[in-house]
């Protein structure tokens, strides 16, 4: 699996355990997300768990105080679930405003990583919505007219916020493994086809790097799928 992609999901703990058959679904999906992965939430474990289940403990649990620690891991586990249904539940959390003014940093990373989940979605159901979600976010100007309302210290400015919004859609775009994804990442590969482009590749050069890992990862995940680029 790609660095990129391996250290942006929130790491919680060692090693990823078997879904244990004996204890009941809800107990097993809050002790799942709670746990600690040192390279992400692991996508292979998430297929064990049965999405009609897993889905309304989860988005329960996303606004629930008490466990704003593990928000990470929920919303990578709510993408990794590869349902559709999800979509609009990670479309508004990463939107929606908070009761504090400041963030946490689980708060934050959660909202942006919220982003990036999308395309485990789009890559087992081809959902329009969020395809075209992350399309559109790779233009960090996009986050402005979507009316975010969240600030958090680990993204200092609306720049920076905005920034790490479009390089995690790219990131989304590379994990989806969509054509239309990849028209996508070769345009910002190619930015003289677009101005947009052009311009955010001189006020953010650091989104080459994360597009050359993106385009990497699509490649992979559209030739091999997912459980295999993970079991590598």
């Amino acid at each position: 699996m790609g660095v990129v992609l391996s250290l942006l999901c929130f790491t919680l703990s060692a090693n990823a355990q078997n879904i244990d058959p004996q204890v009941s679904i809800p107990n097993t999906v809050r002790t799942f997300v709670h746990k600690m992965y040192i390279e992400g939430v692991p996508f292979n474990e998430v297929a064990k768990i049965p999405a009609d289940t897993a889905l309304p403990i989860l988005t329960a649990m996303l606004n629930e105080p008490r466990e704003e620690e593990y928000l990470p891991n929920i919303v990578v586990t709510l993408g990794m679930l590869s349902d559709k249904r999800a979509v609009k539940t990670l479309v508004d959390f990463s939107t929606r405003s908070e009761k504090h003014s400041k963030m946490s940093r689980a708060q934050a990373i959660a909202k942006t990583s919220a982003v990036m989940s999308l395309g485990y979605i789009v890559n087992k159901t081809g959902d329009i919505e969020a395809l075209t979600f992350l399309k559109e976010g790779v233009d960090p100007n996009v986050w402005d007219s979507r009316n975010l309302k969240w600030k958090s210290d680990l993204y200092p400015t609306i720049t920076d916020r905005n920034n790490q919004l479009a390089i995690m859609s790219v990131l989304g775009l590379g994990i989806s493994g969509h054509p239309e994804a990849q028209k996508t990442l070769r345009d910002l590969k190619n930015p003289a086809v677009n101005s947009r482009f052009e311009v955010m590749r001189k006020t953010l050069p650091s989104m080459d790097g994360v597009v050359d890992e993106a385009v990497k990862a699509h490649s992979q995940i559209s030739r091999y799928g997912l459980k295999k680029y993970y079991t590598k």
